[in-house]
């Protein structure tokens, strides 16, 4: 029902992906992929608190899901609550420590101060992602 309701809300058919959502949540109460597909029809349509309820439930109901807190974050972090986006990409991070998204925002978002640790000591490096970063450099003409 998840792949649905996606479908129509793509198709513009809203209300039908609303009630698709709900019904796929209603059936299995830990979709986590229906509760987050929910909550980002909601922020698309800029419905914040409802995308925040539909999260925090699927939070509830789903355990540590990255992807939840991945969103929860986004949503904290674009209303200026930055130390509570920093804490629930950390979460993000714990249940998938080989996210390299999480990884990376939960970096960025690490305030820089002249009192820093040395660079070889931040919880970061604790348990580092298992990925690459390729940067592309374009070629001079």
């Amino acid at each position: 029902m998840q792949a649905w309701a996606i479908l129509e809300e793509k198709l513009g058919h809203l209300s039908e992906a609303r009630k698709l959502f709900d019904a796929a949540t209603a059936a299995d109460i830990r979709h986590a992929a229906a509760w987050h597909g929910w909550a980002v029809l909601e922020l698309r349509q800029g419905n914040t608190r409802k995308a925040r309820e539909l999260l925090s439930k699927g939070l509830k109901y789903c355990g540590g899901n990255e992807y939840l807190y991945q969103t929860s974050a986004l949503i904290e972090y674009r209303a200026g609550k930055v130390e509570l986006a920093r804490a629930l990409f950390s979460q993000a991070i714990y249940y998938n420590p080989n996210s390299c998204a999480s990884w990376l925002v939960r970096i960025c978002l690490t305030p820089i101060t002249a009192k820093a640790k040395p660079r070889n000591t931040p919880e970061f490096f604790l348990y580092p992602p298992k990925c690459i970063l390729v940067f592309v450099v374009p070629a001079k003409p």
